[in-house]
Order: C-alpha cells, then sequence, then structure tokens
C-alpha cells in the first residue's frame, strides 16, 4: 500500500480562495478570506479521510480528492471562460452543456480504469504537490506586497469635527436622504453622446422643488474616490496620508463607510440608514438599520466565492437567499432600494438614510420598460473601456436603464415627500457620468467632458437655494447643506476635477480646466 502523503488537495483548495481575494485585491476585507478558506481546508480534509476509508491507495485518494475540489468549486471560472462563445448560440442552456462537459471530463479522469494506466503514482503526487505550490506562491506574494496591504489610518482618526452645534433639538432636525445614482450624466451630455433627451425628468426635479445644477461635475471619475470626497467634504490628498497610501483601494473604505457627514450628523442624533450596494466600500453594513435583500451571514467575498462554484449553475435562475454576484443578484439590489423606501420615511426622525444605487453603470440589467436583460458575457462592474460590451450596446444599455431608473426616481421621490412628516433634505447625485469615451489607463484617451459630468439636484426643506450654484461639486454639496439648514459657517473649497488612472488611484492629474472641452468622438 502506498502511504505517500498528498497535500495538493489542500492546495488548491486554497489557492481558490487566495487566488479570488488577490485578483481582488483592495475590494475585499482580508478578514473576509479566513472563514472560506479555513471551511474548505477542513471540507477537504474531511473528504480526504472519508475516501481513505473506502480506498487504501493514498495517492488514489488524494488525485480524486483534487478531482472532487475542481468539480465542484471550479467549475465557475470554466463557465465565465466559455459563456461569451456558447452563451450567443445556446442561450441559459450553456450553463448544462458546460457542466456535463465538465463532469464528464473530470469523472473520467479521476476513474479507476485511467488511473491503473499511470505507472507511478507517486510522480503524478508530486507533479501535483509542485504544480500547486509554485501556483499559489504568485497570488500569496502579491496580497502581501506592500503596495497592497490595508492601512485603514487616515488624517481623520485622531480628529473630530469642528463643525457640529451641540444645541440643536433632536426634533427640528430633518431627515437627510443622499442618494447616488452611479454613473448617471448631466443632461447635456446625455443628449450631446448619447442623443437622449433628459428634459421630462428634470422638468419634474424642477417643479417638485429641486434645484438642479446645470453644469455640475464631479471631483474625481470613479466612484471610490467621488464618494470619499463628497462624504467628507474635503479632497482626497486632504484625508490620506500619502507616506501610507500605496495602491490599496480599501483606505477608501473607512472614508465611505465611516465619513465626516456620518460622523457629524450622528452627534448630533441622527440614526443612520443604508441599503445593500453590491459594491464593498459602500456596504454600510454597521448603520443602525442596513437593509438589504440577501442574508447577512454570508459576506461578498464569499458570495464571489460561491459564484465561481458549481452553485454558478442555478445562481441566475434560483433564488439561493444569499448575495452572489450575478445579474439576478444586481436586479434585486436595485429593486430593494425602491421597493424598501416607501417605508422610510416613516422611522423615527432625524435619519441619514444613504444608498448607493449601481445603476445606471453597467452592467445594463433593466431594459427602458424595466424588463431584465441578461448580457452574453459573464458578470462584471466594469466600466469605460474594461466594459466587455460594443459602445453601441453600452449606448443602447445606457438610456434604456435611465429611463427605466427616472421612472422609479420619480416614485421614490414622491413617496419621500409625501410620507415624511417633516420636509426632509434629499440630494441626488451622480458620482461620475456615463464611461463611452473613457480610458482607466489613459487621460489623453478620455473624453473629460463626458466622464466629469453630472447629475446634480438637491431639495432642502426651506427652498432657499441661493448659496448653491450651478458648477457645484460634490465636494461642497454637505458644505453648502450644512451651512444653510444646519447654520455653520463652512467655508466652500475651490471645485477641482482630478483624474487617476485605475490601479494608481492616488496619483491624480488636475483635469480642472479641461472638463468641460469638446472631444472628439466617433
Amino acid at each position: 500500500m502506498n502511504k505517500k502523503f498528498s497535500l495538493h488537495p489542500l492546495l488548491f483548495a486554497a489557492y481558490f480562495v487566495i487566488a479570488q481575494f488577490a485578483s481582488n485585491i483592495g475590494e475585499f476585507n482580508p478578514l473576509h478570506a479566513i472563514r472560506p478558506l479555513v471551511f474548505l481546508l477542513l471540507f477537504v480534509s474531511f473528504t480526504q479521510l472519508i475516501l481513505k476509508r473506502i480506498i487504501q491507495d493514498l495517492e488514489y485518494v488524494g488525485f480524486l480528492t483534487t478531482i472532487f475540489v475542481f468539480l465542484l468549486f471550479y467549475y465557475g471560472q470554466i463557465f465565465v471562460a466559455l459563456r461569451p462563445s456558447l452563451y450567443a448560440r445556446f442561450g441559459l442552456r450553456s450553463q448544462w452543456i458546460v457542466f456535463i462537459a465538465w463532469f464528464i471530463t473530470l469523472i473520467f479522469i479521476g476513474s479507476p480504469w485511467v488511473w491503473r494506466r499511470i505507472r507511478s503514482g507517486g510522480i503524478v503526487t508530486k507533479f501535483l504537490n509542485a504544480f500547486a505550490i509554485i501556483a499559489i506562491v504568485f497570488p500569496m506574494v502579491y496580497s502581501l506586497l506592500p503596495s497592497n496591504r490595508v492601512n485603514l489610518r487616515t488624517k481623520f482618526d485622531t480628529m473630530t469635527s469642528e463643525f457640529v452645534h451641540e444645541n440643536y433639538v433632536t426634533e427640528s432636525l430633518p431627515d437627510v436622504y443622499y442618494i447616488i445614482v452611479d454613473g448617471y450624466g448631466r443632461s447635456d451630455i446625455l443628449e450631446e453622446i448619447f442623443q437622449y433627451d433628459n428634459s421630462v425628468f428634470l422638468k419634474f426635479l424642477v417643479d417638485t422643488g429641486f434645484f438642479v445644477a446645470e453644469r455640475a461635475t464631479s471631483n474625481y471619475m470613479q466612484t471610490a474616490q467621488s464618494l470619499s470626497s463628497s462624504l467628507n467634504y474635503q479632497y482626497i490628498d486632504e484625508q490620506i496620508h500619502p507616506e501610507i497610501a500605496g495602491g490599496s483601494r480599501t483606505l477608501f473604505w473607512t472614508l465611505i463607510q465611516h465619513s465626516r457627514i456620518r460622523t457629524d450628523l450622528e452627534a448630533m442624533g441622527y440614526k443612520t440608514i443604508a441599503f445593500a450596494t453590491g459594491y464593498e466600500p459602500t456596504e454600510w453594513i454597521d448603520a443602525d438599520i442596513y437593509i438589504s435583500p440577501f442574508n447577512q451571514n454570508v459576506s461578498r467575498f464569499e458570495g464571489l466565492l460561491l459564484s465561481s462554484s458549481i452553485l454558478t449553475l442555478i445562481s441566475e435562475q434560483v433564488d439561493l437567499g444569499i448575495y452572489l454576484p450575478t445579474y439576478k443578484s444586481h436586479r434585486e439590489l436595485i429593486r430593494n432600494f425602491f421597493d424598501q423606501i416607501i417605508r422610510v420615511p416613516e422611522l423615527h426622525s432625524p435619519k441619514l438614510v444613504f444608498a448607493h444605487i449601481l445603476a445606471p453603470h453597467p452592467p445594463f440589467v433593466f431594459d427602458q420598460y424595466g424588463s431584465d436583460l441578461l448580457p452574453i458575457y459573464p458578470y462584471t462592474i466594469w466600466d469605460a473601456n474594461e466594459y466587455p460590451g460594443e459602445l453601441e450596446e453600452y449606448r443602447d444599455g445606457y438610456t434604456g436603464e435611465i429611463e427605466y431608473l427616472n421612472s422609479l426616481l420619480m416614485g421614490a421621490i414622491n413617496t419621500i415627500l409625501n410620507k415624511s412628516p417633516d420636509p426632509p433634505i434629499i440630494i441626488l447625485q451622480g458620482d461620475h457620468g456615463s464611461g463611452v469615451f473613457t480610458d482607466l489607463s489613459s487621460v489623453a484617451n478620455t473624453c473629460l467632458r463626458e466622464r466629469f459630468s453630472i447629475l446634480n439636484a438637491y431639495y432642502f426643506p426651506n427652498a432657499d437655494y441661493e448659496s448653491l450654484y450651478h458648477s457645484i461639486t460634490p465636494v461642497n454639496t454637505f458644505r453648502i447643506v450644512l451651512n444653510s439648514i444646519f447654520e455653520t459657517e463652512i467655508p466652500l473649497l475651490e471645485d477641482q476635477r482630478y483624474y487617476s488612472i485605475m490601479f494608481s488611484p492616488f496619483e491624480y492629474i488636475d483635469v480642472t480646466s479641461e472638463v468641460e472641452s469638446a472631444c472628439r468622438m466617433p
């Protein structure tokens, strides 16, 4: 009986977790990788133990366990790789075609008939051990690089806000709704690039009592930077220590999830209400009320792992009750906000309501009538030059989703205003514009006018919009809100705009003077 130890099943199981984390570094908390890693190692060890009681050849047991690991956990990655070429021809049946082929292939490779024809099981074990070790080294080293280490210290760690008033009567404070519609562009840009007339929605806002900034732009051209700045009413380089920034995007989490506006309003007696977003940096899971359609016992990272497993076979058709990064879950998150917002106005006041709606940002999952769309490419939220579809598909998908989103927003705004005991503050804002002509790695190839132009609308209870102006940027949003409604005296900042490439999030190019320049478009 051969008793050589097979390490490769455990290594391939660990690689499944570590490689997923490394490829999404900066988007997930490293602590979220510990539980699935421990679970998979225990699961694989238990599987080997069971097989050892049935099969005496320990090398064959290790070989079978590795086959089992690939069958359960790597199917999703195989399907993702093959889906674009198969989906157009076979539709949803392509999932079963890939699964059956994958299942038959692995069962054949792991069959006793194949194993008996292998001249040396020891050589196979050594090869798989060596291959697994080499494979796991690369993502481990990448995850441990100094530039990718998570350091959540910011300049706010030792600061208290000088803007908070201590003498407010809690019952007299208005509710504050901060609603981010991701990638929602300015009306003139929608007309210029998409030939889309957004006047009906803008008229609704104005008729309802909103101030709409007609020349509004964002300060940054990516979500994490934009919200880090707006929620803290400060530019990023004034918040993060340059010497510790490195390349870790996780630094934005603290700035978004525990921002200055949240701290200031909580100090005034506000409760926080937040909605699940599907985008880790904007998840306020520790809010006083966190509203999600999914079981919160499963982290976002664990959902990503599960979606790469055999569960992806049924995830688009069956409600599993947990968040998996799929088109179905994306639709559920958007619908969740509009389904649940009707209950929020009647909750205890004062409250800060934060909602980041990942629309009309890709992927486009609704047409103009609200019917489900299912893109042929694997699920991704990549935008701009990383968008996997064609240019015309982007244009059609973006305008169709805005049309449907507008109808939902009008209903939500009417509900908030009609059901609120006292008139609230509502801020409806894009974090950046669309990305048809945006290159995340080249400022020269980016239409700055498109990417920085945003929807930016305000509803104040007293309708006093004297301090607002049409070219306002989000960094001044809460400065004006606090000054106008809460009678603070916070100085406004100069409206600046900064471009940064995707993988150097703390290196900025000042493009303030260029964002209104005309762009060359095909």
